[in-house]
């Protein structure tokens, strides 16, 4: 059975920091794939939903937790000698009434070496989420 994008990266994710008025999230992730452009990028996509769901939670926007990704850029270094993990850095930079965009960075932890930076853009989708108690 398949973990899914998010059985892979949150059982291991450190979350450090969240500033929820900003859509900040500070994370560290140990990893043997920090010159992998799809783990980079995957990464990218999972810090940056933190980002929009604590921004959205911290202006207390129920009906906006989730979007669908209209625009994602990424820019990858490879780099020599990584220590085994990583630090990401990810944080809201604009958001109107359907649009909210994000910027995260990622760095090798021990060097403060940039390995990748990204934009996520997101459409989002306004919707109440209700659960039942069944």
């Amino acid at each position: 059975m398949s973990k899914g994008f998010d059985g892979v990266f949150y059982p291991y994710i450190s979350v450090n920091r969240i500033d929820t008025t900003k859509g900040f999230v500070d994370c560290t992730m140990p990893t043997t794939h920090g010159n992998s452009a799809a783990f980079l990028t995957t990464l990218v996509d999972e810090v940056t939903g933190l980002s929009c769901f604590a921004y959205n939670l911290g202006v207390m926007d129920f009906k906006n937790l989730f979007g669908v990704s209209i625009s994602f850029d990424m820019a990858i270094k490879k780099r020599d000698n990584l220590c085994g993990q990583v630090r990401i850095v990810s944080q809201i930079t604009d958001k109107s009434d359907t649009l909210i965009n994000c910027d995260c960075k990622i760095y090798d932890l021990e060097s403060g070496e940039l390995l990748a930076s990204g934009t996520h853009v997101k459409y989002l989708i306004n919707k109440v989420v209700t659960y039942n108690k069944g």
